[in-house]
């Protein structure tokens, strides 16, 4: 990494609203990249470093409805039962029935779904128009490493890596 030190946001409205942060002026404190704390493993350690840092409970409860936006055209739905497609510029409206509790769509270019009162829009201003829909119908799913690996051994992990 190029730099030696990190700031830890415990509430977003610490941050100030341009670019620059005055550590003179502000509550911020940062942090050294020297020590291996949970924040830093969470985003460069390995699990076992992460599981070794921080405290983390599996609840076995119904997981709320939302959608996530995880980068400007993907977005994390989830326990949500439809999605209502519409990209005008391919001139595509239609139905997808969810029928796994996370999946991840990716949106494209002049496309946005509306789900169970939530409303995302694709919001890459770079756009392809004429690109091809079909494999954004196509749902990704995602990993639960923690709940994952308090079933699964260390030596599956470090296989799974080598793949």
């Amino acid at each position: 990494m190029d730099v030696d030190y990190y700031i830890v946001l415990d509430n977003p409205v610490s941050l100030p609203n341009n670019d620059i942060v005055d550590l003179r002026s502000s509550e911020l404190v940062l942090r050294t990249r020297a020590i291996k704390t949970c924040p830093l493993m969470l985003l460069e350690g390995t699990l076992a470093e992460t599981k070794a840092r921080c405290r983390y409970d599996v609840i076995n409860a119904p997981i709320p409805k939302g959608i996530i936006k995880l980068n400007q055209n993907s977005m994390l739905l989830t326990n949500l039962s439809k999605i209502f497609l519409t990209c005008n510029n391919q001139n595509y409206s239609g139905e997808i029935i969810i029928e796994q509790l996370q999946v991840v769509y990716h949106l494209k270019c002049g496309c946005s779904m509306l789900v169970d009162g939530f409303y995302a829009v694709d919001s890459n201003f770079d756009c392809d128009e004429n690109i091809n829909i079909t494999p954004m119908l196509k749902p990704r799913y995602i990993l639960n490493v923690p709940l994952l690996s308090q079933f699964i051994g260390n030596d599956f992990w470090i296989s799974y890596r080598k793949i």
